[in-house]
């Protein structure tokens, strides 16, 4: 079947209508302004319209090239150069009203006078301004003046330049493997979101990397004989290809031209195309040596970390990226995410029942550290009931993550402590290796020694330790019931040198002291065996009508049996007419002794005419509370007793230390946990939250004076 191709001839005409300026040269944009804003200004929508010059810069025509709607105009490069290139142009302004009277160009007008300055050089025809007219006022906004880089050629040179050479490679060589490319756009989610729809100008001032990890691919296709970018972003605008799954090819969108293996990233630019450098690599570069830093504190972490609810380490950092990605959308912020990381006693296994879950998050922005805290924290933000402590950091400012990890693992594993069947080892760094202790359930030293080799890591040296444990023959009684099934358990080291101490605690004796002279002792009578107040009192009295003219005293006398006196804390309470607390702050052991606070509060209540100096602290105010509510000290058990004191010092509120006691001594028995819980009412949620668990614990697990249940809870 023959076919028959008609020829045909196409021939265009320019319409001359009536001329609106003279022959003068147009060489500012001053003059462009003369000759059309009267025009534009009293339009009523958007138009736009070009002014074509000859090679002397005087005005040839114009063109009104679009008419838009009251504040958009659509623009092409063939209805912009068409009666240009029909005039014989050398070059062109642009000009567009704002029927608004708005000067500032939008983000549309950036990106046309980029798109029109791909097609001018094309086309070699220069674009010599692009000019916005406000509408009414006449007032004039030129590009070239207040944007410059818009104009410089350079930035559109390499892009195209680049393209044309793939072109002709694909052209002239028949071996040579076709140019395809990739239209890939930011993930929701992703770190992208910081710069989403936002100019290499604003990437640049913010500080963020442009990377690979952010982006999802939305098209892939061959590039054809004669295509550049331009006509790619034309195309996946304006005729889009009915398979591609992404939305119209915007700014911030990317381009990967790829040729022979070799691939090269386009960023498409407010105005025009940039070539990305470092868009395949990591965003957060880093050594062999970084990253095993990295890997080995997540390998710890993995194997150490008990589940807060149900959810491991990995899905909490997870939790804790999504809840970061979320506040910094809601506040507009432009910051991109590397590692998020647990850290802290839990990333250790060696925490406390209330301990905070801590989480170090690393950044890249211009946002500050302590701003960036203070947004995180504004929600109490909480997993499993955890408190979540975010610290971001980023490496301007806190150094490198490696470098923060380093020192973290030091203050973490520097000194440590451990369960094992019926054991406890304690191990702690030391000049020449590593110092450690063994001890048995009830705390007793068993087996001291060092491990000396100061290369290796505290966990390396630990299971060298561990090991001899379990292979050893338990000749003398260190192994215990340790066997080869037997599990390291982190503990709390506060909590295990709580339980150490109390293990060896030896009751002391207090008593009171009176003086007859309380500024020098030696000066008359004294005595410091008094254990009854009354006794104390009844003295104290008799020395008023003492001739010696001494201002007597009472005190409180703490003695350790088997310490000698110079051990001994002594402090006068009462001298005068005023008993002063305010001395008990440089006196720590009478501080902490439950029997020398009992002894205090008994001459508070004897000696209602006395004044009192100071703040009467928690740890007196309850005993106070105490003792008014069980003077017979019959009604409360030591353990009711031990939670109110408890009690008492964490929420510091002496009328819900009230309540509370009030509530036990009813002997209202059911509603023990729901007491606290609702004492806690009224605080903050950070402290309702652990003060509500400890209590809680308390009630299961005896967390108060059953240390040893304590530091082997999981």
């Amino acid at each position: 079947m023959n076919h028959e191709l008609k020829q045909v001839d196409v021939r265009l005409k320019l319409v001359d209508k009536e001329g609106v300026f003279s022959m003068e040269s147009i060489d500012t944009p001053a003059k462009a302004v003369s000759i059309m804003a009267p025009i534009l200004a009293e339009l009523d929508r958007e138009e736009v319209c070009v002014v074509n010059l000859d090679g002397k810069n005087h005005p040839i025509n114009f063109n009104i090239v679009s008419i838009g709607s009251l504040n958009a105009s659509l623009v092409t490069g063939r209805e912009v150069y068409k009666s240009a290139v029909l005039s014989n142009a050398a070059r062109v302004i642009m000009l567009h009203n704002h029927p608004s009277s708005s000067l500032a160009p939008s983000r549309e007008d950036r990106e046309v006078t980029g798109k029109m300055m791909y097609a001018g050089i094309l086309l070699d025809i220069e674009l010599q301004d692009h000019i916005i007219v406000a509408g009414r006022t006449g007032e004039t906004f030129s590009m070239r003046e207040h944007l410059p880089e818009l104009f410089d050629r350079k930035n559109y040179m390499e892009p195209m330049a680049h393209v044309a050479d793939l072109v002709r490679e694909e052209a002239t060589g028949s071996e040579v493997s076709p140019v395809t490319y990739e239209i890939l756009q930011i993930k929701d989610g992703s770190n992208g979101e910081a710069y989403r729809f936002m100019g290499t100008r604003y990437i640049r001032q913010q500080q963020l990397p442009v990377n690979v990890s952010d982006y999802e691919s939305k098209y892939k296709g061959e590039l054809k004989p004669g295509e550049t970018l331009d006509t790619l972003y034309e195309r996946f605008n304006i005729h889009r290809p009915d398979d591609f799954t992404g939305h119209s090819l915007s700014v911030s969108d990317v381009i990967v031209l790829e040729s022979e293996g070799k691939k090269t990233p386009f960023y498409v630019d407010s105005f025009g195309f940039q070539k990305l450098e470092n868009f395949f690599e990591e965003r957060f570069v880093r050594t062999k040596a970084e990253k095993k830093i990295i890997s080995d504190f997540r390998e710890k972490t993995q194997k150490y970390f008990r589940p807060v609810d149900g959810r491991k380490a990995e899905e909490i950092e997870n939790n804790v990226r999504e809840y970061l990605h979320k506040k910094v959308r809601e506040q507009g912020l432009p910051i991109q995410f590397g590692e998020v990381l647990l850290y802290g006693s839990r990333s250790r296994g060696t925490e406390k029942q209330t301990s905070d879950l801590d989480v170090l998050v690393e950044y890249k922005g211009t946002s500050r550290e302590d701003d960036l805290f203070n947004l995180f924290h504004e929600d109490d933000f909480c997993i499993g009931g955890c408190k979540v402590d975010i610290n971001p950091i980023k490496e301007e400012k806190s150094g490198s993550l490696t470098a923060f990890l380093q020192q973290a693992v030091y203050f973490m594993e520097s000194e440590m402590a451990f369960s094992i069947a019926d054991r406890y080892i304690y191990i702690q760094d030391a000049t020449e290796g590593y110092d450690c202790t063994i001890y048995d359930s009830d705390f007793t030293e068993l087996d001291y020694g060092v491990y000396d080799n100061p290369e290796i890591s505290i966990y390396e040296a630990l299971d060298e330790i561990v090991g001899d444990l379990k292979k050893q023959p338990d000749t003398n009684r260190i192994k215990g019931e340790i066997t080869e099934k037997s599990q390291l358990i982190p503990v709390n080291l506060e909590e295990f040198e709580e339980a150490l101490e109390r293990s060896h605690y030896v009751s002391p004796e207090v008593t009171y002291t009176v003086a007859e002279c309380g500024e020098f002792h030696g000066m008359g009578r004294y005595r410091d065996d008094i254990k009854d107040v009354q006794e104390a009192i009844a003295l104290w009295k008799e020395f008023q009508d003492s001739p010696l003219n001494g201002i007597p005293s009472i005190g409180i006398l703490v003695h350790t049996p088997g310490q000698t006196d110079l051990d001994d804390e002594q402090l006068d309470l009462l001298s005068g007419q005023k008993i002063d607390l305010d001395m008990m702050q440089y006196y720590p052991v009478i501080c902490k002794e439950e029997a020398a606070i009992e002894k205090i509060c008994e001459l508070i209540e004897n000696l209602p005419e006395v004044g009192i100096i100071g703040k009467v602290s928690e740890r007196i105010s309850t005993e106070l509370l105490l003792r008014e509510l069980d003077p017979g000290k019959s009604l409360f058990s030591e353990e009711e007793k031990s939670l109110i004191r408890k009690y008492g010092l964490q929420m510091k509120d002496e009328q819900k230390t009230r309540r509370l006691a009030e509530k036990l001594c009813s002997r209202d028995k059911i509603g023990n946990q729901d007491v606290v819980c609702s004492e806690s009412e009224g605080r903050n949620k950070r402290d309702a939250e652990k003060t509500t668990g400890a209590y809680n614990t308390y009630f299961i697990r005896h967390f108060f004076y059953n240390i040893g249940g304590c530091i082997m809870v999981s």
